[in-house]
């Protein structure tokens, strides 16, 4: 009999067609990969990876997506103009991005994951938008501060504290009806909410778990099924809080700053009282940064007052003989400069960050929003302060200067200053 026609499955990616040849009696067979661009091991990627194991879906993981590089090329912006991972090419070359349209195209079809019925069908929407708005941003919020990731709020702590435990609470109460969210077996629901809540209870003693045994036993079963192994490895829930002992270097440079005497709040209006009159508000600046970065750094690109303030690059100097010992020690640095000038405040602001590789020794940059068009540590008598860093003034006309800005201010996963990783970082 004559050759079966060409089978094309055809799945475009933002650099090149992925495909593989397989070759039959009579066939040639070009099947091409659906390929997902996403940071591996994020919450939102592995809640797709899950459900398509579990509906059998084949789906690539491109292993060379890199997070703020890949997504900001020309090439993947033509596919996915807005930038935003994760990211999605279908078998015939449509663009998808949002986690939880990838899901839903990824589980279409597969009645265990996302029913036909449709009270079951919007129940699982349900928990998906639920999941995305309510239990998504408190628990990244609280795992970020308690691993130092992002700077440091009390108040932002504990309403993220409170926000995540309220949600693990109204699962509990719904799984008394039933073993998993939408009936007898997981569905997208219980993927999302779990995926969500794994990296909290992997990083972070969560006390409040002790208290629902429903929510523990659901999220045990889940997270025994295959797929989710294959996908997040086998997870440990924190029973303890994990501490690190701070060396004696970091606890004498701690102490020595909780005993410097406190700057005279008179002699700082002082060194300030002349500046021009603005518009621009430094605590409201503070207050959106650490509840929502992208309005605060929108606070700051669209008001910034450049006549009553001024923008500028700072990176700590070390000479041979007197390198960073530890991310501990340099943390510590940073603390000591703050407490110093914690009476500042409505005049300054930072965010100051400890960068380290591995086997290397830790450096420190920061971004400074300072009153005033002139760096004012020697007029508040603090000079020390001034000559411990070299300072780049910043322009936000400038892209890079933006550019510069927003990756400080957000400290997001892969964050690196002067081919160093982001490791701890501090807000004044």
């Amino acid at each position: 009999p004559p050759p079966t026609p060409l089978l094309l499955m055809l799945s475009r990616t933002h650099t090149h067609s992925q495909f593989t040849a397989i070759r039959r009696p009579h066939t040639l067979m070009l099947v091409f990969f659906q390929t997902l661009y996403a940071p591996k091991g994020a919450s939102m990627t592995n809640k797709i990876l899950v459900a398509a194991r579990i509906a059998g879906f084949d789906l690539t993981l491109d292993p060379d997506f890199r997070l703020g590089e890949t997504n900001k090329t020309p090439a993947f912006l033509s596919q996915f103009p807005f930038g935003k991972v994760p990211a999605f090419v279908s078998a015939r070359g449509e663009p998808l991005f949002e986690s939880n349209a990838i899901c839903l195209f990824v589980a279409s079809g597969c009645e265990q994951l996302l029913p036909a019925d449709p009270m079951k069908n919007a129940l699982v929407h349900q928990f998906l938008f639920f999941s995305e708005t309510e239990l998504y941003p408190p628990a990244t919020t609280w795992l970020l501060q308690a691993n130092g990731t992002i700077p440091a709020n009390a108040e932002v702590q504990q309403r993220a504290q409170h926000d995540v435990v309220r949600v693990m609470r109204i699962i509990d109460t719904l799984l008394a009806k039933e073993p998993f969210l939408t009936g007898g077996h997981v569905s997208l629901a219980d993927i999302a909410l779990v995926c969500d809540l794994a990296p909290l209870f992997q990083k972070v003693q969560v006390s409040a778990l002790g208290e629902l045994p429903r929510v523990q036993q659901w999220f045990k079963a889940c997270t025994e099924l295959a797929a989710f192994v294959q996908v997040i490895g086998h997870v440990e829930i924190r029973t303890t809080q994990a501490t690190a002992a701070p060396s004696p270097a970091r606890i004498q440079k701690r102490e020595s700053a909780l005993e410097r005497p406190r700057l005279d709040k008179a002699a700082v209006d002082k060194v300030f009282v002349d500046m021009p009159a603005t518009t621009f508000d430094i605590q409201q600046l503070r207050t959106l940064l650490a509840s929502d970065p992208d309005t605060g750094l929108g606070y700051l690109k669209n008001d910034f007052d450049t006549d009553g303030w001024s923008l500028w690059l700072a990176d700590y100097q070390t000479s041979d003989e007197q390198q960073l010992s530890s991310v501990d020690d340099a943390y510590a640095i940073i603390q000591q400069q703050f407490a110093i000038l914690r009476d500042c405040d409505q005049w300054l602001f930072s965010t100051t960050c400890v960068f380290c590789n591995e086997g290397s020794t830790p450096g420190i940059s920061g971004i400074w929003v300072v009153r005033g068009a002139e760096l004012p540590f020697k007029a508040l008598k603090l000079p020390d302060i001034e000559s411990a860093y070299s300072w780049r003034q910043l322009d936000l006309s400038d892209d890079m200067s933006t550019f510069i800005a927003e990756e400080f201010m957000r400290c997001k996963d892969g964050f690196a200053h002067w081919g160093k990783v982001f490791r701890r970082g501090c807000m004044l």
